[in-house]
């Protein structure tokens, strides 16, 4: 296993659970986390991988020295834990000095399964220096992995735990905190099911009053023992949860600018097929969706985990480096579900929010779940690309149903636009969207004195109202950044 392998999975890789009700009494005395100081570092040695061992009893770190060897105690053979116990951490400290240890409450993690955190206060007079602290290793019989800060876990069949370990020096000023994140894992490859606990970790910490010069000079060796109790209660993390309200986990979804992404794991998978073209409007995504025998209402629509968005061209960029960009057609499987259904689907409250936002007209949205594929922006018109504008002579009124266009053969042609193919037209609430192509001419070589206009009576199929008329070829494609576009895509009303 390479360096790289390894990094990819320090994150971690399983979503925390479905919250049960034991565990609402651990995400309300979570609360916030402390914020951790940034520490001053004296350069010792070079960073180096250790890779942690993890058969049951002492686990030690590859390339590290003797003080950095840890002893696992097992679980006891408690009883099961009744519905008012909850997960829990306690910490003591031993030989350590003026550093005061403390943690906080148990909380499902956006990168593991359960997350906590230690906090290392100077309660004395003088400066203290610490070793680096990342350390990890399997508790019980292979039942719970926890590691701090900076590891992860390793290839399968046979789950390991892999730190980086820099050997920098942390130094931490009196009154001052170091803050070190904990990560506990279940479940994964070769690991066994989670017993009920207590579990012990014994961590050492290397600390000095005086500054470490040498990769090998002593200092004291303390000990940190973190104690886990109830971890049966916790939720396996088999779908997803949020770790509270105003900060939910990014694995149940979230909002990136107008892009709004689905949880990482869903709670079923769809297969129908959408298509349509994706429209930008008001910091809200649509898919258009059309047939040969209707035209639908724009549909708000939550994208697959990882999507992000992208400005400079603008469009959605899929976690797997796709990019769908704004205007084009795509098809992808998935699903159409009522807006009130994306909880129950495993969504966080800001994604409902957005969707609640962007569809107050159509309680519903395109729910993409399965490979998205990309057609070209103009792949719904048939022909060569045409651009229009509104009959002066003729402006349309808002009770109109039906307006005239002026469309333009937008390559060279020799002065003619020819024969002007039926356009498409997407409606919604505020815009009219009309996108014109002719009839494509035989390959040759054409002057360029400047198209015709050729006249076109657009059938709206309703009253035009207030919205506005959009020429979809300015909104993306081979049109959009010519000077027929300039003046932006809309046609009427007329720009001020």
């Amino acid at each position: 296993m390479t360096l790289e392998d390894g990094l990819e999975r320090l994150a971690g890789r399983t979503p925390p659970g479905d919250p049960a009700d034991v565990m609402a009494a651990a995400r309300a005395r979570a609360g916030s986390r402390p914020d951790a100081r940034s520490p001053r570092f004296l350069p010792v040695a070079a960073a180096v991988v250790a890779v942690l061992a993890l058969a049951g009893g002492a686990v030690t770190l590859v390339g590290g020295d003797e003080s950095d060897s840890m002893t696992v105690a097992g679980p006891d053979d408690n009883p099961a834990p009744t519905a008012e116990e909850v997960p829990v951490v306690s910490v003591t400290g031993e030989g350590m000095g003026p550093l005061a240890a403390s943690v906080s409450s148990l909380a499902p993690s956006d990168t593991s399964w359960l997350g906590h955190t230690v906090e290392l206060r100077n309660t004395g007079d003088s400066t203290v220096y610490v070793r680096d602290l990342r350390k990890g290793t399997m508790l019980g019989d292979r039942e719970v992995a926890t590691a701090t800060q900076g590891c992860g876990y390793g290839p399968e069949p046979d789950a390991r735990l892999l730190c980086v370990t820099d050997l920098r020096v942390v130094t931490v000023e009196p009154g001052d905190t170091h803050t070190v994140e904990v990560n506990l894992w279940r479940d994964l490859p070769g690991m066994n099911p989670v017993g009920g606990g207590p579990y012990e970790w014994r961590v050492p910490v290397i600390h000095s009053t005086e500054p470490f010069v040498e990769p090998d000079d002593g200092g004291t060796t303390g000990t940190v023992t973190l104690t886990y109790d109830n971890l049966r209660t916790a939720p396996p993390d088999d779908v997803c949860v949020q770790v509270d309200d105003s900060r939910p986990s990014a694995r149940c979804g979230g909002v990136d600018g107008p892009v709004m992404f689905g949880p990482e794991q869903h709670a079923e998978m769809e297969q129908a097929q959408l298509s349509g073209r994706l429209l930008d409007e008001d910091d809200c995504l649509y898919l258009l969706q059309e047939s040969d025998a209707a035209r639908y209402a724009p549909l708000p629509v939550v994208w697959p985990y990882g999507a992000t968005w992208q400005d400079s061209p603008a469009g959605v960029l899929l976690a797997d480096g796709t990019l769908v960009p704004v205007g084009a057609f795509l098809t992808a499987s998935g699903g159409i579900h009522d807006i009130d259904r994306l909880a129950e689907l495993g969504h966080a409250e800001s994604v409902a929010g957005r969707a609640r936002q962007c569809g107050a007209d159509v309680p519903t949205v395109a729910y993409v779940q399965g490979e998205v594929t990309v057609g070209d922006v103009d792949a719904a018109v048939e022909g060569d690309a045409a651009v229009w504008d509104v009959d002066a002579a003729g402006p349309p009124a808002p009770s109109a149903t039906a307006m005239t266009a002026l469309v333009t053969r937008l390559g060279c042609s020799g002065g003619e636009t020819g024969k002007v193919l039926e356009p498409v037209v997407v409606a919604d609430a505020e815009q009219v969207v009309v996108t014109f192509s002719v009839e494509p001419l035989p390959n040759d070589a054409y002057p360029c004195p400047g198209n015709d206009s050729v006249p076109y009576v657009v059938e709206l199929g309703e009253p035009l109202g207030n919205r506005e008329l959009v020429d979809g070829a300015c909104l993306s494609g081979e049109a959009a950044s010519t000077s027929f576009c300039a003046d932006g895509a809309v046609r009427w009303p007329r720009p001020a």
